[in-house]
């Protein structure tokens, strides 16, 4: 799978520029996130945990107004826009 070759070759880059710090976990994020068995596949082949990423994992609300089911569900697609929206807050 050419994702997991392309990430192989971030690790190698990672560590060669990192004075040979490991990568002890990866997070999956988006829309792949969600394939059936991905995170196993990544970890067998990368030979390092993986875990779907969960964006909203730490936010907490009593008072969402969207079917929690479904937060869950897109939560990976969604990393990309909070992360880019926290910029602004944590400015």
């Amino acid at each position: 799978m050419i994702m997991c070759r392309e990430n192989h070759a971030s690790f190698e880059f990672f560590q060669s520029i990192s004075y040979g710090a490991e990568i002890s976990k990866v997070l999956i994020s988006g829309g792949c996130a969600r394939i059936s068995g991905i995170s196993q596949y990544f970890t067998d082949k990368l030979h390092v945990s993986t875990d779907e990423f969960d964006p909203l994992k730490q936010v907490v609300s009593n008072n969402w107004k969207i079917d929690t089911n479904f937060l869950q569900e897109v939560a990976p697609r969604l990393a990309v826009g909070i992360g880019l929206a926290l910029r602004g807050v944590m400015k």
